[in-house]
């Protein structure tokens, strides 16, 4: 395998190594011939979170575990965990992976690699070579490790980053680096992997503390092939600082936390060839202000590095501050210091946070730690970030609540500043009729005049409800049209063309904002603190091909709800279902009954919620209707029928139909905060599987031993796209059975105390037939009895499927 190419460009690079031959005039350093790992679909790759960088959760080449295969009674089995580093006995904590596991197929060592790491890699043979498939794991005390995923043997183990900063540094802890209540923060997000490069390269950040218990960020490149080092050359660890604004604002380290995911973007014939995003998010609490009485000082970043110096050297694009500037100067535009529903006068009780004022400060992206999400179309490539609350005054550079778009392409490098945004606009004082969210049920404003949703950019800032908590979810629908879909903390969601990202406008051609995602979202529950929002945090998308139609879903779990499907339909016409009849005595008949008999939330329900959302067209009669409100067997129209309808014949259409909502656990047993992690797989849309990670409350009956009676961890498969539960961690084989949970997805409660735990927001990995969880800690396990509640394990759950390797008897053999 080709190693260096000192003088050559980037795409002579990978012309030398796709062809192993001399280019550029210059003799090469060749070492024994390698395949390049992740050339097929077949076993998939996992180089990134959330499958790839639309973000879309789905794995669409998964053959063994599938609705067809699990409902033929192939459950899936535990399998020892893999366990990583714990930390030392002083310390008495758990080493929680909050990253999602990352999975390369047919990786092949370095041949000076250790004799015992070639001996657990040498299970597959690529082009002659011993070789495996390599699930990789990082840790928040710092660690990485490299694992054959077939057997389960540690290959490469690497601890300690946090060496990184010199003599007597340490991992970062809560309290020190504004951490807030992280055990550890060494490595918080999941790292984004390289196989084109030689040699296949991970990306990660790193957090320690000096002797002087600064804190600092590093960028590594590792190398995948050899003990889990630094790339030779390369510049790693770089650390990570950089200055906005005209040099005026200086990146704090101390202030910020990287929890969402790395992303690459590739740009092919391009220099640079690969863009690695790092996006930082609040790692603080509230400082207080003489001024305002307290204040936010943390700002959100952006930082681009390319592989393109020698040596695939790391080389810094650009520093990026989502609110660089302090504000307007007097007479400018206020950069919301208090917003129109929430003024100096004060609010009505409860109704508000009344945050301070947000100029030059916040807008941070941590999107619950998904990754930017980009789209490559006609060469350029488009990275998307979702900046929570801050400052918002584009003339400033202050992008609070805001979607940002910043493009790359081979032609035009790396653009350091947003090319297009989207900021919610609305309110009291700025007329607004949304589309789908046309309801009097939102808060109202001081003196308690109803307003209409969605809410403005200062309504989202005062409440806590940052936009794309959800993440970013990128999908085309027909006519091979972009779409961008993203859900604030409040519960409302987003769906954005895209190419045109709108900016601070109403009634944005193209785009289609709000619609309800939940049903409570912060609009409909009275009080309107954050913590109470039905959040969601997690979005994953299935396209079921065993349909004519093709139809595409979208899937998330809801803090305090059950899992739920919406249909993306087009826009096309579809025939209701029921008998429908207005009610009233008088024209305009803006109220329509469902009169046919129906159920809710099962699985062939004619309800209305069942087919429709709010901002739908009904069609029934002459003239076509606005839908503005759905509930289970009546809705409300806009402007309303001239003359009654009593009809079985009609038609709807509108972007989403949510037709499912997952009946499993019922009501009493809602998923606990922070919400489900949702992903997808599927074998090429057919066999599709809707897996979630929760905890859940008050948990179903025969529980193991576990640190608190009323909160479980589970990993639950869902028929798609009907969200039949098929199987579950907490009820593997038999139906009334208990097999789990055996993990903990958060910090466990104190002992007596069940309150609702801080969220890690993890995701796991299904690939190539086993499910690879990251926990907090391992309370037990049927395969490994020294994982306890009273001493829990650090690592992975794994499980696997019927007729894999690993089921095989291959695991630790």
């Amino acid at each position: 395998m080709i190693r260096y190419f000192r003088s050559c460009t980037t795409s002579q690079r990978r012309l030398l190594f796709a062809l192993l031959s001399s280019v550029c005039g210059l003799a090469v350093t060749q070492v024994s011939l390698h395949a390049q790992p992740c050339t097929t679909n077949n076993p998939p790759c996992v180089k990134t979170a959330q499958y790839d960088n639309s973000r879309n959760g789905y794995n669409a080449y998964e053959t063994v575990l599938t609705s067809t295969n699990l409902e033929a009674g192939n459950p899936l089995t535990q399998l020892s965990p893999l366990t990583v580093d714990t930390p030392p006995a002083n310390i008495g904590l758990t080493n929680p992976i909050y990253a999602q596991p990352l999975y390369v197929a047919g990786i092949s060592l370095n041949p000076s690699a250790p004799a015992a790491s070639q001996q657990y890699c040498n299970n597959l043979t690529i082009n002659g070579q011993p070789a495996c498939n390599m699930l990789v794991a990082a840790t928040l005390y710092g660690s990485i490790w490299a694992y054959n995923a077939d057997t389960g043997h540690t290959i490469f183990s690497r601890t300690e980053l946090w060496n990184d900063c010199g003599p007597n540094s340490a991992v970062a802890v809560s309290g020190q680096g504004g951490l807030g209540s992280l055990p550890f923060a060494g490595i918080v997000s999941t790292p984004v992997i390289d196989t084109t490069l030689s040699p296949p390269a991970m990306f990660l950040t790193s957090l320690c503390m000096d002797s002087l218990a600064t804190a600092h960020w590093y960028l590594h490149e590792i190398d995948l092939t050899n003990q889990l080092q630094d790339v030779v050359g390369s510049g790693s660890p770089l650390e990570i600082a950089g200055t906005a604004d005209g040099g005026t604002l200086t990146f704090a380290p101390g202030e910020v936390l990287q929890r969402s995911a790395l992303l690459e973007v590739q740009n092919a014939n391009a220099t640079p060839a690969n863009v690695i995003y790092i996006a930082f998010g609040s790692a603080v609490m509230e400082a207080p202000n003489p001024t305002t009485g307290q204040t936010y000082p943390y700002h959100g970043w952006i930082f681009a590095y390319s592989t393109s110096g020698v040596n695939n050297a790391l080389v810094q694009d650009f520093a990026f501050s989502t609110t660089a500037a302090g504000g307007g100067t007097p007479g400018t535009p206020p950069c919301n210091t208090f917003a129109p529903l929430c003024g100096a006068s004060g609010c009505e009780t409860g109704q508000y946070q009344n945050e301070p004022n947000w100029c030059g400060h916040g807008a941070g992206i941590w999107m619950s730690g998904r990754g930017p999400a980009a789209i490559t179309t006609n060469g350029v490539s488009n990275a998307f970030f979702g900046a929570a609350n801050g400052g918002f005054q584009t003339s400033s550079g202050n992008w609070g609540s805001s979607i940002l778009d910043f493009p790359s392409s081979a032609a035009g490098g790396v653009v350091s500043a947003p090319s297009s945004y989207f900021t919610p606009q609305g309110g009291p004082n700025e007329p607004f009729t949304p589309l789908i969210l046309a309801d009097s049920n939102c808060p109202a404003s001081h003196g308690a005049t109803p307003t209409q949703c969605p809410y403005t950019v200062d309504v989202l800032n005062q409440n806590d409800w940052d936009v794309a908590t959800s993440g970013i979810l990128m999908f085309q629908g027909a006519g091979q049209l972009n779409w961008l879909v993203t859900v604030d903390k409040a519960g409302n969601g987003y769906l954005l063309n895209p190419s045109n990202l709108g900016g601070f406008a109403q009634n944005d051609v193209g785009n289609l904002f709000p619609f309800a995602a939940v049903t409570s979202p912060c609009w409909s529950l009275g009080g309107v603190e954050a913590s109470d929002c039905h959040r969601v945090t997690s979005l994953a998308s299935y396209v079921n091909s065993s349909s004519p139609s093709k139809p595409r879903y979208l899937y998330f779990w809801p803090f305090q709800e059950l899992l739920t499907g919406f249909q993306f339909s087009q826009n096309a016409p579809n025939n209701g279902i029921g008998t429908i009849a207005t009610s009233g005595s008088t024209a305009p008949f803006t109220t329509v009954s469902l009169t046919t008999p129906c159920t809710a939330r099962s699985l062939s329900t004619p309800c209305f919620n069942g087919q429709m959302v709010a901002g739908d067209t009904l069609n029934a009669g002459l003239l076509p209707q606005i839908v503005t409100s759905v509930g289970s067997t009546s809705l409300t129209v806009s402007p309303g029928f001239s003359s009654a309808i009593n009809t079985s014949s009609w038609t709807y259409n509108g972007y989403f139909i949510k037709p499912l909502s997952g009946s499993w656990p019922t009501t009493t047993n809602d998923v606990a905060y922070p919400g489900g992690s949702v992903i997808v797989t599927a074998n090429q849309g057919s066999g599709g599987l809707v897996w979630t990670l929760a905890t859940i409350e008050t948990a179903p009956s025969a529980p193991p031993t576990k640190p608190c009676a009323t909160l479980t961890a589970m990993l639950t498969a869902f028929d798609a796209p009907t969200l039949t539960k098929i199987w579950s961690t907490y009820n593997t084989n038999v139906k009334t059975g208990c097999n789990g949970p055996c993990f903990t997805l958060n910090a466990p409660p104190p002992a007596g105390q069940c309150p609702a735990p801080s969220g890690s927001f993890a995701l796991p990995t299904v690939v190539n037939g086993s499910a690879f969880i990251p926990t907090y800690g391992i309370s037990g396990s049927s395969a490994d009895s020294t994982c306890t509640a009273a001493t829990p394990c650090s690592g992975l759950l794994v499980y696997c499927g019927t007729g894999t390797t690993a089921c095989n008897g291959s695991w630790l053999q």
